[in-house]
């Protein structure tokens, strides 16, 4: 498993989970574009923030975000309150700093139980996010083998 944090970096703010990569930024995105497909899940999007940023004359570190999920796993849960559908589908957002460090971050689920008041069995299948992320970001043990 990777380091959740990184010293000269802040703390992520609340509800967010913040892991480094120790791959490239473009391996990244494609380690974990693998791992979406091999769980089934499906690639709804990706957006690419330093390529519109760029569109508008403007320079940042290279960011995408990945946009993902399955209805099987969401639609139970929206159905038990609409309002996580702010939180859904999932997203992760793969990002580059000044010292080109690539990080990982994505939605911390943990607390949704209690913050929505939503059973744990509902929550279940959207809760693996954690472990496919992890997987697909240690080596020999993600997406490819490699």
């Amino acid at each position: 498993m990777q380091d959740t944090q990184d010293v000269s970096r802040p703390q992520p703010p609340p509800g967010v989970v913040t892991i480094s990569s120790s791959y490239t930024f473009d391996e990244t995105v494609d380690r974990l574009i693998t791992a979406i497909d091999r769980a089934g899940l499906t690639l709804f999007s990706v957006v690419d923030h330093a390529a519109a940023a760029r569109g508008v004359e403007l320079q940042m570190q290279p960011e995408k975000l990945l946009i993902f999920g399955n209805p099987i796993a969401g639609t139970p849960t929206m159905l038990a309150r609409p309002e996580i559908g702010l939180e859904l589908p999932l997203r992760l957002l793969v990002w580059e700093d000044d010292h080109h460090k690539v990080s990982v971050s994505r939605q911390d689920t943990s607390d949704w139980m209690t913050r929505f008041g939503i059973e744990r069995n509902v929550l279940a299948p959207l809760s693996r996010v954690a472990a496919m992320v992890d997987s697909a970001l240690t080596p020999g043990d993600g997406p490819s083998g490699a």
